[in-house]
């Protein structure tokens, strides 16, 4: 059995869990890995000892084939594997680099060769991987690939959603301007589809929208998938594509690196539609660091109990937007209106011809200053002089952006296997967002601002527990029944 649980605020955790307790399990994150085991001749082999090794962890799980030759490990966790199968009388089989990405249907069918146990056969990077039970076509990027593919910064910080733009299909809202929005989760649109019909899973977990404000750093993701048609029944609330999103754990080795990435306006060109380059200062830091749990001489946690903790902040100051706008010439502020293609009409001429009312322009399109409004003329010298020649109508242009915006995201990991059978883990992720935005050029300190304090809590826990044995049929879910008796049947009965 596979759990997932989240609180997107603090005080809902327990009604969370008891929601998933009766609805079922989330299992979109997890991988599943099967296969049949044969003789030379084909015929198949029933009671052979498979085991299932995370290369990272050394965590272990085990099984038996069927009467049918079939086993079964029905709920991984993402990672890079070692399958070992063995059987008496025949050479023992060992498959290593098996990479089950989140969500996968892996199979892998094994023939022994006749031979003593004690014989290995070794397979390396095993390039036979079928994902045969699912018709699905879906994208994979792997950790190794999220270290090295580059990514652009949008405004807050690197987001794991960008990878999404690898898949073919894949493309932001197009605004009406012209410009494709890509700076956030729901933006993406898949296949041509509405950009808020997708579900986005973390760990198991779905999140949607509410990912822009709670996605954990870009170096904490372990591997991302993208599922675009052919879903599975059991992703019933999305009518378009599935993304996945696991979280790196801790391993048997400690491993951690640091981070630092800045952009400044003194190494950015000019803007084709701007006098002046936009002033944009952004940086953003972090690092992580995990491995095995440890307290020297109490207690040794390789192979057993792993942590994995991951930080990323960003700090930016710039309006590195351009918006263009049409203020009045000096020559209009003096009345003058001459060069204006548009006529400018006296209101004080306003008469009827009988059928409709007509006014007559003012001489040489012309304003006398004897006709102009004192509050008018107030508000008019406090607008800014043009400072675009030859633009038309449009003859002033302003930088617009954010004056503040300070992202901070944290994540705690921890992984233990109480036995073969019976794994948690637990995740928290926490999300902190200061942001002031101005939307609008010639902005006054009261308006055309947007003021935001977002803050995020959100924690995952997954129970992975499962019985071992022939009698399974290679690894049947474990119900939910039990828990749900032992947690709720402290009434009367």
């Amino acid at each position: 059995m596979h759990t997932s649980i989240s609180s997107v605020h603090r005080g809902i955790l327990l009604p969370a869990l008891a929601a998933v307790l009766f609805a079922g399990s989330l299992w979109g994150q997890s991988a599943e890995l099967s296969g049949r085991i044969t003789d030379p001749s084909g015929e198949i082999i029933n009671g052979a000892k498979v085991t299932l090794t995370q290369q990272a962890t050394m965590l272990q799980t085990g099984t038996q084939s069927n009467e049918s030759g079939y086993y079964f490990f029905p709920r991984g966790q993402p990672g890079v594997y070692r399958l070992v199968i063995s059987h008496q009388g025949f050479k023992a089989v060992e498959r290593s680099g098996i990479n089950m990405a989140p969500a996968d249907r892996r199979r892998v069918d094994v023939q022994l060769e006749l031979g003593s146990v004690a014989e290995t056969i070794n397979v390396m990077a095993d390039a036979s991987q079928l994902q045969a039970d699912s018709a699905e076509v879906s994208t994979t990027v792997t950790s190794r690939e999220f270290a090295q593919l580059p990514q652009i910064q949008y405004n807050r910080m690197r987001s794991p959603a960008n990878f999404t733009y690898l898949s073919p299909g894949v493309h932001g809202n197009v605004a009406t301007n012209g410009r494709e929005t890509v700076a956030a989760s729901n933006n993406i649109r898949i296949n041509d589809s509405r950009s808020t019909s997708n579900e986005i899973y973390m760990d198991g977990m779905p999140g949607r929208t509410n990912f822009n404000e709670t996605a954990p750093p870009v170096d904490a993701i372990g591997e991302f998938k993208l599922q675009a048609n052919q879903l599975s029944a059991e992703y019933g609330n999305t009518g378009s594509a599935v993304i996945t999103f696991s979280v790196k754990s801790g391993t048997n080795n400690f491993h951690g690196l640091l981070s630092n990435i800045f952009r400044n306006e003194k190494l950015d060109a000019r803007s084709f539609l701007s006098p002046n380059r936009s002033t944009i200062r952004q940086n953003e830091f972090g690092g992580t660091f995990g491995g095995p749990v440890t307290i020297p001489k109490l207690y040794d946690g390789k192979n057993r109990t792993f942590f994995f903790f991951s930080y990323t902040g960003s700090r930016k100051r710039g309006l590195d937007q351009t918006q263009r706008l049409r203020v009045p010439s000096l020559a209009e502020r003096e009345g003058d209106y001459s060069a204006n293609p548009r006529l400018i009409y006296d209101p004080a001429t306003t008469r009827s011809n009988g059928t409709v009312y007509v006014r007559d322009p003012f001489a040489g399109n012309w304003i006398p200053a004897s006709r102009f409004d004192a509050a008018a003329a107030k508000v008019t010298s406090l607008l800014p002089s043009p400072n675009l020649s030859g633009a038309g109508l449009l003859n002033y242009t302003d930088s617009i952006g954010e004056r503040l915006l300070d992202p901070n995201v944290y994540l705690v990991r921890l992984d233990h296997a109480f036995s073969e059978k019976h794994r948690v883990f637990c995740t928290y992720n926490h999300t902190y967002i200061p942001r002031q935005n101005q939307t609008a050029a010639m902005a006054d300190p009261w308006s055309d601002r947007t003021l935001q304090n977002i803050s995020s809590h959100m924690v995952r826990a997954n129970w992975l527990g499962r019985r071992a044995g022939p009698e399974e049929r290679g690894g049947r879910r474990f119900p939910l029944l039990h828990l749900r008796r032992l947690l709720f049947s402290a009434g009367p009965q």
